[in-house]
C-alpha cells in the first residue's frame, strides 16, 4: 500500500510529459521558434498547470524518501516512527487532495474548451485523488499501530519496574500515578544498579522493536 503513492507520482509525471506537454520547432521569418503547449488547462500557452502537477508528484516522492531516510538513520525516529509517519501521511493526504481540487478545476475548463487529451487530463486528476485516499488509509493504519505499540511499551515498562521494586511499581502505576490521596503526580525513579541497565545488569527497558518481535 505504501508504494501506491510512488506509483501514482510516476504515472502522473509520465502522463504530463508524454501526453499533456507539446514541444514544437518552426521557422518564422528565417528564425527558429520554439513552441510549447500544456494541455492540462484551457490556456495551453501557460505552463502553470503542468508545472504544478510536476511539483505535486516530486514533492510527494521527496517527502517519502526523506521520511524513510530519517527512520533508518535515527532507528525509527527514536521509537516513534509510526507517529512521525502518521503526521507525514496527514500532510501528504492534504497535499494531494489540494492538487486534486486545483487540477480538477483546470481540467474541467480544458475539457469544456475542447482541448485535446481529455482522457489524460482526467487520469491525472484521478491519480491525485487515489494518492490522497491511499495516504488517508496509511494514516489510519499507522495511527492505530502507534496506539498499540504505545500501550505495549507502557505495559512492559510497568512490568519491568514492578519486578524490580513492587512497592515502587504500585506507586508509579497504581492509584496514585496521576494524583491520588497524596496529591500531585508521583513518579517512581528508574533504578540504576551496579552493572548498568534498567533494573540491573542484563536488563534493559523495552524498546519499539520488541513489539514486532513478539507478534505472530
Amino acid at each position: 500500500l505504501s508504494l501506491a503513492p510512488l506509483g501514482a507520482s510516476v504515472a502522473l509525471i509520465g502522463l504530463i510529459r508524454y501526453n499533456l506537454e507539446d514541444y514544437g520547432v518552426s521557422e518564422v521569418g528565417g528564425d527558429t521558434v520554439l513552441s510549447y503547449r500544456c494541455l492540462m488547462a484551457a490556456g495551453t500557452t501557460s505552463s502553470n498547470a503542468c508545472s504544478y502537477a510536476y511539483t505535486t508528484a516530486a514533492a510527494s516522492v521527496l517527502a517519502s524518501f526523506v521520511l524513510s531516510l530519517a527512520q533508518c538513520l535515527s532507528r525509527d525516529c527514536g521509537g516513534r516512527g509510526r507517529m512521525v509517519e502518521a503526521a507525514f501521511d496527514l500532510l501528504l493526504a492534504a497535499w494531494w487532495a489540494a492538487a486534486g481540487v486545483s487540477l480538477g478545476g483546470t481540467a474541467a475548463a480544458a475539457n469544456a474548451a475542447g482541448v485535446p487529451q481529455a482522457g489524460a487530463r482526467n487520469a491525472v486528476v484521478g491519480l491525485c485523488w487515489v494518492a490522497a485516499v491511499v495516504f488517508l488509509a496509511l494514516l489510519a493504519s499507522n495511527g492505530l499501530l502507534a496506539v498499540r505499540v504505545g500501550k505495549y511499551l507502557r505495559a512492559q515498562r510497568a512490568q519491568a519496574l514492578a519486578a524490580h521494586n513492587p512497592a515502587a511499581g504500585a506507586g508509579a502505576y497504581g492509584s496514585n500515578a496521576y494524583g491520588g490521596a497524596g496529591g500531585g503526580v508521583q513518579m517512581a525513579p528508574i533504578p540504576h544498579l551496579p552493572g548498568g541497565g534498567f533494573g540491573g545488569a542484563g536488563v534493559r527497558p523495552p524498546v519499539y522493536g520488541d513489539y514486532y518481535s513478539q507478534q505472530p
